[in-house]
């Protein structure tokens, strides 16, 4: 795990429950020595089924069908994803939410089964900003939900537009740095 580089990531849904389709995918990847940002990467991706969206995920996540026009299909988003993030251990804010869609999307889209953890794909540990926060600042008063919103003002983390994954993957990487020299 020492030797392998970040993959900063976030996925932006069509809502909260674990049949939401992911809209949106975001990686920042930054050198493990330096913490230097090496490359970006953002693509918006069809959602399989708008008709299931929750309109207030929708409303937060600023979908639009005409902003999604040249989205990309899951698997091919997917697929550059996984290519950007080998060898990387995967890093985000409340970790196992994106966590937790990423495996489903990759299951259905049979790139799970061939995946080979720490060898060709994504380390199979990730860290979470969320409790790494908390281990670090569950005494401070004023913190209460650990949200990247929150943790963002805390710290002078300038945003543009959160709930977007670019943005919000941008923030966790502020956030993962500030962290370590608290």
């Amino acid at each position: 795990m020492r030797n392998f580089d970040l993959a900063f990531f976030d996925l932006e849904t069509t809502g909260l429950s674990f049949d939401a389709d992911i809209i949106e995918m975001a990686v920042i990847l930054v050198d493990h020595e330096s913490f230097n940002i090496v490359e970006e990467w953002s693509a918006k991706v069809k959602p399989k089924d708008i008709s299931k969206a929750d309109p207030q995920a929708l409303a937060v996540n600023c979908y639009n069908e005409a902003e999604w026009a040249d989205a990309l299909e899951i698997k091919p988003a997917l697929e550059i994803f996984l290519q950007k993030t080998s060898n990387k251990v995967l890093v985000g804010h409340n970790l196992p939410m994106d966590w937790m869609w990423l495996n489903r999307a990759l299951f259905e889209n049979k790139l799970l089964e061939s995946m080979k953890f720490a060898s060709g794909q994504f380390y199979y540990q990730g860290f979470d900003t969320a409790s790494l926060a908390y281990s670090k600042l569950r005494n401070v008063v004023g913190i209460e939900k650990f949200s990247l919103e929150e943790l963002s003002q805390y710290f002078g983390i300038q945003r543009a537009r959160s709930h977007r994954a670019m943005d919000d993957a941008r923030a966790t990487y502020e956030l993962f740095v500030k962290l370590l020299n608290f």
